[in-house]
């Protein structure tokens, strides 16, 4: 299985966010899976992050937003990378449901009260087969090759707020050319400069229909820009999982 994958690892300091897509090759035999990635930081600290792994024939995805903003939300979104990067390995059969659940635990001990991350994980197979959970974050977005939109609408609450709290996982089929976005809040709520009109869910889809296969993250990235005039006041992360 080949990968292009962009490095996840998403530091505090907006001056550290490495851009670079290297390329991982690793044995396997099917469809390669396309990983684009990048994160936008509104100030010195972001609370977002983005996070890909390979385990074996397994390539595990996720991406989340800590809830508030400055270095308390970096620290607390760095907390939450780093508790993915430790459950994940620990078990060769662990799915995302029980990721999400550890998780949930581990970061309900720590974090203060009412303060919480909404995120996206998953795994997807070399046959195509993606399993996810929506833990209360944004609408991820299949776009089909055919150039249909689908919505992945939410599994369960938020990350280290409601006791007892259950999530359910959902598999989707990705083929040749169909594309998973996952994105921040910071760009579905981008505002414009002249008036509280938000880039919203409507226009996001349309920019990732109108993306360039070739370069998907600029193309939906410029016309948020162009909405915006360039003033951003949230992170903004952005990642695209092809099926080649």
């Amino acid at each position: 299985m080949d990968i292009v994958h962009a490095n996840g690892a998403v530091p505090l300091s907006r001056h550290d966010i490495q851009p670079a897509s290297p390329v991982l090759k690793s044995p396997g035999i099917g469809p390669a899976y396309a990983v684009r990635a990048i994160s936008r930081p509104a100030t010195e600290f972001t609370g977002d992050f983005y996070l890909t792994m390979q385990l074996d024939e397994v390539l595990w995805f996720g991406l989340g937003d800590f809830a508030g903003h400055g270095l308390a939300s970096a620290i607390h979104m760095a907390m939450v990378q780093e508790e993915l990067e430790r459950i994940i390995p620990s078990c060769p059969s662990i799915d995302p449901v029980e990721v999400i659940a550890a998780l949930d635990l581990s970061m309900r001990e720590v974090l203060p009260f009412n303060r919480f991350a909404t995120l996206v994980i998953g795994r997807a197979f070399k046959n195509g087969s993606v399993d996810i959970v929506n833990a209360g974050h944004s609408h991820p977005m299949l776009l089909r090759d055919t150039g249909t939109l689908e919505l992945i609408r939410s599994h369960g609450p938020v990350i280290g707020l409601v006791p007892g709290a259950r999530w359910q996982h959902e598999t989707i089929r990705l083929g040749r050319g169909d594309r998973l976005v996952l994105y921040t809040d910071g760009i579905g709520e981008a505002a414009a400069r002249c008036c509280l009109d938000e880039f919203g869910r409507e226009r996001l889809a349309n920019a990732i229909q109108r993306a360039d296969p070739a370069n998907p993250l600029d193309s939906i990235l410029s016309e948020v820009d162009v909405f915006t005039e360039g003033t951003r006041h949230d992170d903004q992360t952005l990642l695209i999982l092809t099926r080649q």
